[in-house]
């Protein structure tokens, strides 16, 4: 079932704006996951996506770690 969220949140995130409402949720989400199925990001869609966050807020600091992971 893991494998499976990941999958989804891979697909799903690079469609959402920055912006949106509760997305270091999503973010926590995904990095918690990845880390337990131990999944670097390798989609470059997502990777690109994740590279447009800064400064120090929840999610800017969730796909800091998952760009780097």
């Amino acid at each position: 079932m893991a494998d499976t969220v990941v999958d989804m949140l891979t697909a799903l995130l690079p469609q959402l704006p920055a912006n949106h409402r509760g997305l270091n949720r999503l973010l926590d989400l995904l990095r918690d996951q990845s880390i337990r199925l131990g999944r670097r990001v390798t989609d470059p869609a997502l990777a690109t996506w994740l590279g447009q966050f800064t400064g120090s807020s929840a999610a800017a600091k969730a796909a800091f770690f998952l760009d780097r992971f």
